[in-house]
């Protein structure tokens, strides 16, 4: 199935920040979601927009979690995404969130370049130089 909203969208605007849908559920016409926001993302500006939405929306909670990336020791991670750009890896990752790299495309070019504030030009451009790296570091592992 395949929906076009003609209004703004929750799951887009969640996805443009790269937040996590973690739990939803919903009952006599209210829902409940908890969400998992990156730090970067701007918790408050995030709120706000939900509220834009959803003007009868709640912040019912808001918690700050240390988390280590491995799960572990919380050292640094090494990889293929460490070689990237921030703003390469905050492209990347926010189409990858918003459904760009899904068949059919969840999102277009125009929506994440529009969410992250830059041109379609510059969004493609960070997308290539970012996928031929990934794929340059992962085609050297599998030798």
């Amino acid at each position: 199935m395949e929906y076009r909203f003609d209004e703004p969208c929750l799951l887009s605007t969640l996805a443009g920040v790269g937040a996590r849908l973690r739990t939803a559920h919903a009952s006599g016409g209210v829902g409940q979601l908890v969400l998992e926001v990156p730090q970067c993302a701007g918790v408050r500006a995030l709120v706000g927009r939900i509220d834009e939405i959803y003007p009868r929306s709640e912040l019912i909670a808001k918690r700050e979690r240390d988390r280590s990336v491995d799960g572990s020791d919380g050292a640094a991670p090494s990889g293929p995404l460490e070689e990237l750009t921030d703003r390469q890896r905050e492209v990347i990752e926010t189409a990858h969130h918003a459904g760009y790299f899904d068949w059919p495309r969840a999102s277009t070019a125009e929506d994440i370049a529009r969410s992250l504030g830059i041109s379609s030009p510059t969004l493609h451009r960070h997308l290539r130089r970012a996928e031929k790296q990934l794929l340059t570091a992962s085609l050297r592992r599998g030798r």
